[in-house]
């Protein structure tokens, strides 16, 4: 639908703005796409929808000094921008947008500045200002970051929001590319470690082989994480270095690692690195038990990854207890405690929302308990801060039992950062639905042995459920656990409903669940399951 940019609420039009509204005649309003905003904690009727409902009545509000708005275009498609309005909302000028940046990107990594705006002020409530955009590169989605308003107030709004362009074609940086030492290929190559799916597998027929990818332009890791592949514990990597390269000449060795293991199929274990080089190419060394090697995943944890932006960025490990609890859980993993549930919760994000800016419970502070108490661990949320705790009485048990610690723990934290991330509109009488997303968390992670977990008959508990809904994700509709976790979203006035099962899959949950029963998860699939 074509449409004007608004200026009839204008006051009094500068030339850029009459620019702007001549550009709107040719360029057509962007309606629809999804929308994304900083920070969730808007009143219930001021969300980030009301400033794309093309009604000035309605408004945005955040209480924060800085944000940001986000469209991404409908249909995966790019959009030439050639300008772009504001409206001020209903009270409280200190509120309006003062200084910001309309930014474009197409991959949500890197963004590219569009126009700048600073010291802009709305003369009238309700009033609609356009801003034209030079520049004919197309993309995809779409970010005002307001960077100031006009009074200092803790507070941000604007009743619309409205993006006017062409459809265009934009200009992708080409794919990684990736080699190895050798390969299964095509159904067990290369390209399977990278391809974000731990059902696949790449496979080498020697005992120890190397794997890299190289990327357009250089990039800085400063960890990794490898996943074990569905069958042979053997074939799994057993030592491996890492190294970095800008010219495929010179490497340099970034780190080592000796009789390392996994315990499941499709374990995703994560390590750490001190690097702050960037590089263009990455290469694994790797030696296994076998005379075949094997992996499912290698993830390089970049530190422009944008789910990192939205984690908390201050985590605190607080080790209360007093007893031999407390002291084995700061033995098996209380130096590393902080990245490794900063990286967890990383991952866990990514795993529940498609999109970073979907994330809607932005904490600043992440608190790492342990307590003298009975129980195991639990998680809460309050303000700024979300909480983590662990029984020190359940770790001196766990220890005791002679089963690894650390692996127990970051299984834990899978689960209970679950909680931390999930949204929940269920009700308290559907709390397998919230436990089985959180639990499906460390499952999708491979720490719990996904070959002996089975879906029983038709019941709700939240085991079957979480081995339910990462069965449907590998083979029914790859990113389901991220589309149902949206759909429990408490703020969006819809109540959760199963038929949120059909509208994703084309399947009732009933009809899914048989099927999933009856295949006794992933044995059809998986040669060594049962």
């Amino acid at each position: 639908m074509a449409a004007l940019s608004g200026c009839a609420f204008e006051e009094a039009p500068g030339d850029g703005e009459l620019e702007a509204a001549e550009q709107a005649l040719v360029d057509e309003r962007i309606e629809g796409g999804a929308l994304y905003a900083s920070t969730y904690d808007s009143p219930a009727n001021e969300r980030v929808g009301n400033a794309f409902d093309e009604d000035v009545g309605t408004k945005w509000l955040i209480f924060d000094d800085q944000g940001w708005i986000q469209l991404d275009a409908p249909d995966d498609e790019a959009y030439v921008i050639g300008s772009y309005s504001i409206s001020s909302a209903n009270d409280h000028p200190e509120r309006d947008p003062k200084s910001w940046r309309l930014l474009g990107s197409n991959d949500g990594l890197t963004w590219t500045t569009l126009d700048t705006r600073t010291n802009e002020t709305f003369s009238a409530r309700f009033q609609t200002r356009s801003f034209p955009v030079s520049g004919a590169q197309a993309f995809k989605k779409f970010r005002l970051d307001i960077q100031s308003n006009l009074g200092g107030w803790s507070q941000i709004q604007l009743s619309e929001l409205a993006l006017f362009g062409s459809p265009g074609t934009p200009v992708l940086p080409p794919p990684p590319v990736i080699a190895a030492s050798g390969e299964n290929g095509p159904s067990e190559g290369a390209a399977k470690a990278f391809d974000g799916r731990p059902t696949s597998k790449w496979l080498t027929f020697a005992s120890s082989g190397w794997i890299s990818i190289e990327y357009p332009s250089a990039v800085t890791i400063d960890g990794y994480a490898i996943s074990s592949a569905n069958d042979l514990a053997a074939r799994d990597p057993r030592s491996w270095t890492v190294e970095g390269s800008n010219d495929g000449v010179t490497w340099a060795q970034l780190d080592a690692r000796a009789g390392e293991s996994f315990r499941n199929r499709y374990q995703r274990n994560h390590y750490f690195i001190n690097n702050s080089t960037a590089y263009k190419k990455y290469r694994f060394n790797l030696t296994s038990d076998s005379s075949i090697l094997q992996l499912s995943e290698i993830e390089l944890l970049r530190t422009d990854d944008p789910y990192r932006a939205v984690i908390p960025q201050t985590v605190r490990y607080r080790n209360q207890s007093t007893t031999e609890g407390g002291q084995r859980f700061d033995d098996a993993i209380g130096a590393s405690i902080e990245r490794d549930a900063s990286e967890i919760l990383r991952e866990v994000v990514e795993g529940l929302y498609a999109q970073p800016g979907a994330f809607w419970a932005r904490r600043k502070i992440l608190n790492i308990d342990v307590v003298d108490s009975g129980g195991v661990a639990w998680a809460s949320a309050s303000g700024d801060e979300a909480t983590v705790g662990f029984s020190a009485h359940w770790i001196r048990d766990v220890y005791n039992s002679g089963d690894d610690l650390r692996r127990v723990i970051v299984g834990t934290l899978y689960h209970e950062l679950g909680h931390v991330a999930q949204l929940d509109d269920v009700g308290p009488n559907n709390g397998y639905i919230v436990e089985g997303v959180a639990d499906a968390m460390r499952l999708r992670a491979g720490h719990h042995d996904l070959t002996v977990r089975k879906v029983g008959d038709f019941v709700n508990n939240d085991g079957d459920m979480a081995t339910f809904l990462l069965w449907i994700e590998q083979f029914k509709r790859p990113g389901f656990i991220a589309a149902y976790n949206a759909s429990l979203a408490p703020y969006d006035s819809i109540p959760y409903d199963e038929s949120i099962f059909v509208t994703l899959t084309g399947q009732t949950r009933e009809a899914l669940w048989n099927e999933c029963r009856d295949l006794y998860w992933w044995g059809v699939d998986f040669p060594g399951s049962p």
